[in-house]
């Protein structure tokens, strides 16, 4: 994941490679997060979004 976020250009996120690096030590890894099926209307996934809460 370092070298993909080290090789963005022009890009919103404020995230760097120091910040994956910290995220990664702390273990907030991606198979700690809470998955949101993104999939259909606004109000479905607003639905499962709120839930998940």
């Amino acid at each position: 994941m370092v070298p993909r976020v080290s090789a963005r250009r022009a890009n919103a996120s404020d995230a760097d490679a120091a910040v994956v690096r910290k995220q990664i030590a702390i273990g907030d890894a991606a198979e700690n997060w809470v998955w949101i099926d993104a999939r259909g209307d606004l109000q479905s996934v607003l639905t499962r979004a709120s839930a998940a809460l």
